[in-house]
């Protein structure tokens, strides 16, 4: 393999890095309701494997690198990822060192505010470390884009800067901006600012709120941040611009999509079985998506989404759509990455792969703690699927909406407080260890998320999982046996280990 001197357009080219390659042909024709049991042949997957490694640690391929001896550029590969992933643990070590601005702008006054939140640009900020910027205020700035009342300055203060300038120079530098309200006055001016950046607004009208505030931001930086440097590398993050209001729906263009999604039901947990191809399914969807995302993640933006009920339009007498008609959805974008669409159809199609097999480990989990040990606890992944949009091409995730959404552990050593006390967490985190030792080591669910829907269910999205065999979860989240290791760092066995007798040793 030389140098590692690699062709990446070359290697595209030959492999067919599209549609026909991850979709099966009836995919991208558009077909509706088939099942498909044989998606990737074992081959396919070593090349979409290497492709994938490629992309994210942006290194160049040459075609006969595939072609001639594709054994021995995989396991070139794996050594160099195993690399890249010992500097991603390295720099994630900086992400605990912390830097906290706290600004008090209580004043009642309009002329300091931008002024108070322009002020921290120039603070020693360090990008690969944790950077908060807690910001309370009791009144907007100048402008009547920020509020509704009389204004000496209705165009803004001539001294102030753009919130774009000082937003995308706060984002530039990696800090993360979460607001204190303490009046309904501010309201305007967080809707504006939501259009340059992600806005976490706290109530802190009562000052006892204040400080689990602060925490709570801080915490949520922490993780999110380690996320990123996981995922991230040198890629380009996207822009866009937030809107957490919900869309007019009936304004918005209904766009029939071909949605694809995995099942996967393994014929055992060996490492041969769970390598297996999985089936897909592939139908036809009515969806709409809202134009700006309201939320971001640490990966992916999150757009207000509908999806119709069934796959065949119902109206009503005068023709428009049935309301009720309308489920309500999630459709969630990369953040950062390529932006090719046949580049980012892979990355969709690898997410949801990991979830459906997510899923399958839940149910076989739920099935054999319920049976033995008489445990009613429930675990479940939402049902995702990838959308293939047309005018322009595109691919999105959809699944459904989960209201109140919460983390409880990321990929590596992090885990939520409530790890300590509430059973529906300790459940989901010997989930984890069980899927490890199931599996034999072979590979481990992390990153739990989702809605706890009371307190007996948890419906969880988008996990990540640590494999040792890196084809059958290439990616950035996937850091391999380090990041099994680094998850028994912090873990701490609770009677849901105890009752499958789950040791450090699978």
């Amino acid at each position: 393999m030389g140098d590692s001197v690699f062709n990446l357009e070359n290697l595209q080219s030959e492999l067919n890095v599209g549609p026909s390659a991850y979709f099966p042909p009836s995919f991208t024709r558009g077909s509706s309701a088939k099942h498909h049991t044989d998606t990737a042949t074992r081959s396919f997957q070593r090349r979409d494997a290497i492709t994938s490694i490629a992309e994210h640690e942006e290194w160049n391929l040459c075609a006969d690198d595939v072609q001639t001896n594709l054994d021995h550029t995989l396991s070139t590969i794996r050594s160099l990822k195993a690399i890249s992933m010992g500097n991603i643990l390295q720099s994630l070590q900086r992400t605990h060192e912390v830097h906290l601005a706290f600004v008090m702008d209580t004043t009642g006054s309009m002329d300091e505010h931008l002024d108070a939140v322009k002020n921290q640009v120039s603070l020693p900020w360090q990008p690969d470390c944790t950077n908060v910027l807690f910001h309370i205020g009791d009144a907007p700035p100048h402008g009547t884009t920020y509020w509704g009342g009389y204004d000496l300055f209705p165009y803004g203060h001539p001294r102030d800067q753009s919130p774009a300038t000082i937003f995308g120079r706060l984002e530039s530098l990696n800090v993360r901006y979460y607001f204190g309200k303490l009046t309904t006055w501010t309201d305007m001016m967080v809707s504006k600012f939501q259009t340059y950046t992600d806005v976490t607004v706290f109530n802190v009208a009562d000052p006892i709120n204040v400080c689990s505030s602060v925490v709570t931001a801080t915490q949520q930086s922490v993780v999110c941040n380690r996320t990123r440097a996981l995922v991230r590398g040198k890629a380009t993050e996207f822009a866009y611009k937030f809107d957490t209001r919900l869309p007019q729906w009936p304004t918005l263009k209904t766009r029939q999509v071909t949605a694809a999604r995995y099942e996967c039901d393994p014929a055992s947990l060996s490492a041969e079985d769970l390598s297996a191809p999985m089936s897909m399914f592939v139908s036809q969807r009515n969806i709409r998506i809202a134009p700006h995302p309201f939320a971001r993640g640490c990966e992916r933006a999150a757009f207000y989404s509908q999806a119709l009920a069934s796959e065949s339009l119902v109206h009503t007498k005068n023709g428009a759509t049935d309301p009720s008609m309308w489920g309500r959805m999630v459709a969630k974008r990369f953040l950062w990455g390529v932006t090719s669409p046949q580049a980012n159809e892979g990355r969709y199609m690898k997410a949801m792969e990991g979830q459906a097999m997510a899923a399958a480990l839940a149910r076989g989990f739920n099935d054999l703690m319920n049976k033995t040990h008489s445990t009613f606890i429930s675990l479940t992944f939402l049902e995702a699927s990838v959308a293939k949009l047309d005018d322009p091409v595109e691919y999105v995730a959809i699944e459904r909406f989960l209201p109140n959404y919460d983390r409880f552990t990321n990929n590596v050593t992090w885990q939520s407080p409530l790890v300590a006390t509430d059973p529906c967490v300790q459940y989901a985190v010997a989930f984890s260890h069980w899927t490890w030792a199931a599996t034999n080591g072979y590979l481990m669910v992390v990153d739990l998320q989702g809605q706890r829907v009371d307190e007996h269910t948890l419906v969880l999205t988008d996990p990540a999982i640590h494999c040792i065999d890196g084809v059958r979860f290439a990616g950035g989240t996937n850091m391999g046996q380090r990041g099994m290791e680094k998850f028994f760092t912090t873990h701490v066995c609770n009677e849901y280990c105890a009752k499958f007798k789950l040791t450090l040793e699978p």
